[in-house]
């Protein structure tokens, strides 16, 4: 029954990926709406 835990870790890894692009996605978004708001995010 490795497998399954393979394919776990695997299903793992992918909702990793897909959370880091959802929020470099938001993070692009919001420099386009507000600059101002990231950088007082920044500090």
């Amino acid at each position: 029954m490795g497998s399954s835990r393979e394919t776990l870790g695997l299903v793992r890894c992918l909702r990793n990926c897909i959370k880091h692009v959802l929020m470099t996605i938001r993070v692009s978004q919001v420099e386009t709406a507000d600059r101002p708001l990231k950088v007082s995010m920044r500090r």
